[in-house]
């Protein structure tokens, strides 16, 4: 299942109602799920925005081969050839379960379409969450706007009223992803740096790694859900006890 299917598939609905069951109306309109394009917290809410599904971590076809590619180079400049071995070996357990766990319920959130957010993620960080999650650190504070780069002058205002919301990054990803501080932390230090060797490739995957499982937690938290919900967090599950 593509983006475009498991974006609006059911399991994914009733993914958004677990993670945002506070902060969204969703609506049933002749067996047609949407959103209430209005978000609150903490009894504010704000204006009418369109919302979207976001794939949180992106390893797709053409990331994955662009990381590999790059792995491959760096690997050629290691001079052990049991160097190479190892991190191969590491490389290849970790990537195979991070392009499964893609499209699932830990790896997609929310993100206002009103304001080009998406395309902020992609543009200025090749789509990594860790980039997106230092540009907004640096947004609350006052550093650069380059959280707006990608919003026309008339979505700004409506851009700026959806981040007053929350009061800095970390309780943006609190909300939004579910996830703690400290995570929070080492994701906008990896955020400011490429990804350029072996090492940071898979300090990239365990940050992956470190946000799903934390955000299987916050499902398992829940007393009822479906039994589909169930059987896709029993997967993510499997797949998370095979990463070391």
């Amino acid at each position: 299942m593509g983006k475009m299917e498991y974006d609006i598939s059911e399991i994914a609905w009733e993914t958004y109602k677990l993670l945002y069951g506070s902060n969204f109306k969703i609506i049933e309109n002749k067996n047609r799920l949407h959103i209430e394009s209005t978000f609150s917290l903490e009894g504010k809410t704000t204006g009418v925005l369109s919302f979207s599904g976001e794939t949180d971590f992106n390893f797709k076809v053409a990331f994955a081969h662009s990381r590999r590619e790059a792995y491959i180079k760096h690997l050629k400049d290691l001079e052990s050839s049991e160097e190479k071995e190892k991190y191969f070996k590491v490389y290849k357990n970790k990537f195979e379960i991070c392009e499964k766990l893609m499209y699932s319920v830990v790896n997609i959130s929310m993100m206002p379409q009103t304001g080009n957010l998406q395309n902020t993620k992609r543009g200025i960080g090749n789509d990594r969450i860790d980039t997106f999650i230092y540009v907004i650190e640096n947004y609350y504070d006052g550093i650069d706007n380059l959280l707006m780069n990608y919003s026309s002058a008339e979505n700004i205002e409506f851009l700026k009223q959806y981040f007053k919301m929350f009061s800095s990054a970390k309780e943006y990803c609190a909300t939004i992803y579910h996830i703690n501080e400290s995570l929070v932390d080492e994701l906008i230090e990896s955020g400011k740096n490429p990804i350029d060797t072996p090492e940071r490739v898979i300090q990239y995957m365990n940050l992956a790694y470190r946000f799903w499982c934390q955000k299987l937690k916050f499902f398992n938290g829940f007393d009822k859900v479906s039994d589909s919900m169930k059987q896709e967090l029993n997967k993510v599950a499997e797949l998370l006890d095979k990463w070391f």
